[in-house]
């Protein structure tokens, strides 16, 4: 009996051991209760272009950080622990990517491995609540400028110029929502990353698959633009460097262009996911309205034919350098863009001058006959 008694008690000793053993673990983050692998549903994954790029313990750690951000959870369990290297990845793009968390710090993680994520907000959990009403308040206000838009095209382009009717660029202000797409559409004052932000946003209502992308520009300066999918083709946006900050003023050197000339001035990083190819420049406003120009006979072609029409602003894009620096002597100094207004049949009797602006940047130059 005493023999019984005694492994019995130390049967009771060890379950004792292993209890408060697992409850310290439990309590010291070693073990914990780890959610099941989830995955976004095809519905939702269809207009989250970057998540596809994901492998499948990517994909259900960024689900469960989704989800957790969505309902504002100030620590988020992963279905499994991952390199600190991954959930700093998986943490920027749902940053950069997820336009409706706005609410979303920026935080750095320094720790090797992560089980669980812990979050930081800009607002408490009502001013949060607040805020998401007023956004999606001005969402669908946006959308309904965008309704009727037949085509893919159409839909890119009211929602390229819906943001730059309704936002200022925000020059070097230290504004907390400056970089998201709060700040472009409530505020209506943005950087670049908001204006990005923002078109993601719109464009994802749209029924658009649309990303944005972080790098720089051609003067080493860190940028933000986007790309989107256009009838199975992606092509680059740049809405901040479309617009002028000059009610009325809408350009279109940076609409739906493909690589060859976007990447003279934009170099994506890649730095989270690989951007895509932009192949096609069907799209582009310069080819798309036949307004390119090779060569000095194109250039007069062009000329006549917006003048024909009665255009007095007119845009022309070169593919060579040496017309683009010689369009002015050409064409402005010795006057000859009158003398074909004459040749045209149009009545300059109140044109008095003829204003050139250039953007070498895009070999661009844009004809205002006052």
């Amino acid at each position: 009996m005493a023999k019984k008694a005694l492994i019995i008690g130390f049967i009771c000793i060890c379950v004792m051991f292993v209890v408060s053993g697992v409850t310290f673990l439990r309590e010291s983050g070693v073990l914990r209760d780890r959610p099941e692998p989830q995955y976004l549903s095809d519905e939702e994954a269809e207009f989250r272009p970057v998540y596809e790029q994901l492998s499948d313990g990517e994909k259900a750690a960024y689900e469960a950080l989704l989800r957790g951000i969505d309902g504002m959870k100030g620590v988020i369990p992963l279905p499994r622990d991952i390199d600190g290297d991954v959930y700093s990845r998986l943490y920027c793009i749902i940053e950069k990517q997820e336009a409706e968390f706005f609410y979303l710090d920026s935080v750095f993680n320094t720790a090797k491995i992560v089980g669980e994520a812990k979050m930081n907000y800009r607002e408490a959990a009502d001013l949060v609540e607040w805020k998401r009403y007023e956004l999606d308040a001005v969402v669908n206000k946006a959308m309904k400028a965008i309704e009727g838009a037949g085509s893919e095209t159409q839909r890119a382009r009211r929602i390229h110029d819906y943001l730059i009717r309704s936002c200022t660029y925000n020059i070097g202000k230290d504004e907390k929502y400056a970089a998201t797409a709060y700040g472009c559409l409530v505020e209506r004052e943005a950087n670049c990353e908001g204006y990005a932000k923002a078109f993601n946003l719109l464009a994802s209502k749209a029924g658009l698959k649309s990303v944005l992308i972080t790098g720089k520009n051609d003067k080493g300066e860190n940028h933000a633009w986007n790309q989107v999918n256009i009838d199975g083709q992606w092509y680059n946006v740049d809405v901040t460097w479309d617009d002028t900050d000059v009610s009325g003023v809408i350009r279109n050197n940076y609409f739906l262009c493909d690589d060859e000339s976007f990447g003279r001035t934009h170099f994506a990083d890649n730095k989270y996911f690989q951007s895509f190819e932009c192949g096609d420049n069907s799209r582009d406003y310069y080819v798309s309205n036949d307004l390119v120009a090779d060569s000095f006979g194109k250039t007069e072609e062009i000329l006549r034919c917006e003048i024909k029409k009665g255009n007095d602003e007119i845009r022309i894009k070169f593919t060579d350098e040496e017309l683009f620096e010689t369009f002015g002597k050409n064409f402005i100094d010795n006057q000859r863009v009158f003398e074909i207004a004459l040749e045209c049949g149009a009545d300059i009797g109140g044109m008095t001058a003829v204003t050139l602006e250039e953007n070498a940047q895009n070999m661009v130059v844009t004809v205002i006959l006052n």
